[in-house]
């Protein structure tokens, strides 16, 4: 799906990036945030260019409200930058979470948080911080 081409935004590719990552839940979608775009794209070309071609799987974007009050029990913050379209978390099958977190942290931009027992990572675009869950 192509979002960003010839120096500009593909109006219909981005919405339908931020369709595919609404709250599936709320049915609802926001604007994503195009930075978070930028990372998730480098984070798979970095992939592809050695061999692994699968998809990122995004287990969570755009969470409303209710969404997220929901979740906070498991372990999501309260004022979650999945709240306001800036925040996704991924896998990426076959890769070990430590390794693609070190490649979301070669991009410098923004939040991580490793989740290695639910085989996740958290990106965000807020300020630079890292953590485990």
């Amino acid at each position: 799906m192509v979002y960003w081409a010839n120096g500009k935004y593909i109006p219909d590719g981005y919405a339908r990036l931020c369709w595919l990552l609404r709250d599936v839940r709320a049915k609802r979608a926001v604007q994503m945030d195009p930075t978070l775009l930028n990372v998730l794209t480098g984070i798979q070309a970095y992939y592809y260019a050695y061999g692994v071609k699968g998809p990122l799987i995004v287990t969570s974007g755009f969470r409303t409200l209710e969404t997220n009050e929901k979740l906070v029990g498991e372990g999501a913050a309260r004022n979650s930058m999945h709240l306001y379209g800036r925040a996704v978390d991924i896998t990426l099958p076959g890769v070990p979470v430590e390794h693609l977190g070190r490649v979301k942290q070669y991009l410098h931009a923004g939040g991580l948080g490793f989740y290695p027992n639910k085989h996740f990572i958290h990106v965000d675009t807020g300020r630079a911080r890292t953590w485990r869950g």
